[in-house]
């Protein structure tokens, strides 16, 4: 399986220096860390992809499953978790973290950084839309866009894009659900090309 380099943007004049490994892999599980430290200690979120499970499913099919886990933590203490997976997928198995998608900004200049990425999911026998989800978090509070990827499903057509956007950025600062939105825009939509 061939995985893409994400990129890392800082953004913000108070977002702490950074840095992000490239993705390892060890006994089939992929992995990759973004660092930072900050006036409450060292940050640490890890990305993991679980290796692909198989199982046998009716006649011949093979059924796969694979699960992302996110978690961050300052020093030894969980700050928050993010789970999500694909389970008894007999087709076309896609989960992955989308390139370019993490983020550590300072959106709201209040000293507190956000964390954000863009993930992919699904299972499919055709070209129609996965499953796309931005999640931001600022400390332990989770914002979201849950939708679909862009797909070119015919010479000259494309299909998805569209999101929905979670109520907790009705109480969220503003530059937070334009971000969300310019990222969406740049990494699903414009990233699939035009008709």
């Amino acid at each position: 399986m061939t995985w893409r380099l994400l990129v890392l943007a800082v953004i913000g004049a108070a977002a702490p220096q950074s840095s992000v490994s490239g993705w390892s892999s060890a006994k089939g599980v992929d992995s990759r860390e973004l660092r930072f430290t900050d006036k409450s200690g060292e940050h640490v979120v890890r990305f993991v992809l679980s290796a692909e499970k198989k199982q046998k499913g009716e006649g011949d099919s093979m059924m796969r499953s694979r699960e992302l886990t996110v978690t961050h933590l300052v020093g030894k203490k969980e700050l928050w978790r993010a789970r999500d997976f694909v389970q008894q997928c007999e087709f076309d198995l896609s989960l992955e973290v989308l390139e370019g998608s993490i983020r550590l900004t300072d959106l709201d200049d209040d000293g507190e950084p956000e964390v954000s990425f863009l993930y992919k999911l699904g299972c499919r026998s055709d070209v129609s839309p996965l499953t796309v989800k931005l999640l931001l978090y600022e400390g332990a509070t989770k914002y979201a866009l849950r939708g679909e990827s862009r797909e070119r499903v015919g010479e000259h057509e494309l299909a998805g894009g569209d999101f929905k956007i979670d109520p907790a950025f009705e109480q969220a600062p503003r530059p937070f659900v334009e971000f969300a939105k310019a990222q969406w825009k740049s990494l699903v939509v414009e990233a699939a090309g035009s008709p």
